[in-house]
């Protein structure tokens, strides 16, 4: 198996749009697709290659669980209101072996938000990093694809974050303490059908991003910096719930975002 998609879900009825794009945009390559989330995969959408794990859980959370049972050589998460552009999958792998790279940062255009760019995506372009105990040329990701092997090795997310853009960040920031090669995509990989700010069901992500998950980022990042390995089953401490997404167990995405 060449890659492993990880993808956290809620949002059932957009996945058969995202397992078409996958078809498209990895043709050369052999590849599986885990979902992770409440609501279970409608019939016509299971495959082989196609897996759902069962969780309530934080989206660190989630991520950090089904990359442990992926069987890629490489791993890629996603999310479950974008496209992949035709064969943008089979071009990010193969930069692998032309860039000999351990990471590379999947771009993306969000609405009208691109960030299919590469120097968005250096840390001294980022005014939020300006205060931080960090390099400005080290490159940072929050759609990333990249050695399963290196994820494990570092011990992946630090899963006390509620949210993944954080986790993703702190995750690139100790792959650039150890030096690992992170190039960003020099071309558009995804389109992201994005609900700004607190529309949609998206109040959730982002009041988690904008609280609790900023300053925790902000307080671990400003004095001396942390360690580089973590231990991989930490997100068992945070193995519960996420009750400001999920207030009780719903049978169903329509059913939450009516509770909302």
């Amino acid at each position: 198996m060449k890659l492993s998609i990880i993808v956290p879900t809620i949002r059932t009825h957009l996945l058969a749009r995202f397992i078409d794009s996958v078809r498209l945009s990895c043709v050369k390559h052999t590849y599986e697709i885990i979902f992770i989330g409440p609501f279970e995969l409608p019939d016509n959408l299971k495959a082989p290659n196609i897996q759902h794990i069962h969780s309530y859980f934080t989206v660190p959370v989630c991520i950090q669980i089904a990359t442990s049972v992926a069987k890629g050589e490489l791993v890629c998460h996603a999310v479950d209101d974008s496209v992949f552009y035709g064969g943008t999958l089979d071009r990010c792998i193969e930069l692998f072996h032309t860039h000999g790279c351990d990471v590379v940062g999947l771009t993306y255009v969000e609405n009208t938000n691109d960030m299919a760019v590469a120097e968005k995506w250096l840390v001294k372009n980022i005014s939020e990093f300006d205060e931080l105990n960090v390099e400005g040329n080290w490159t940072t990701f929050v759609q990333p694809m990249m050695k399963r092997s290196l994820f494990a090795e570092v011990g992946g997310f630090d899963c006390s974050f509620e949210y993944s853009n954080h986790s993703h960040h702190d995750l690139a920031f100790r792959f650039n303490m150890m030096n690992a090669s992170i190039i960003v995509a020099p071309f558009c990989v995804s389109y992201a059908f994005h609900m700004p700010e607190r529309t949609g069901d998206h109040a959730p992500i982002h009041d988690a991003q904008t609280g609790p998950d900023e300053l925790a980022f902000w307080k671990k990042w400003t004095g001396d910096r942390p360690d580089i390995v973590i231990p991989y089953i930490n997100w068992i401490d945070y193995a519960a719930p996420w009750v400001r997404r999920f207030k009780s167990e719903y049978a169903s995405y329509e059913e939450m975002v009516n509770d909302q």
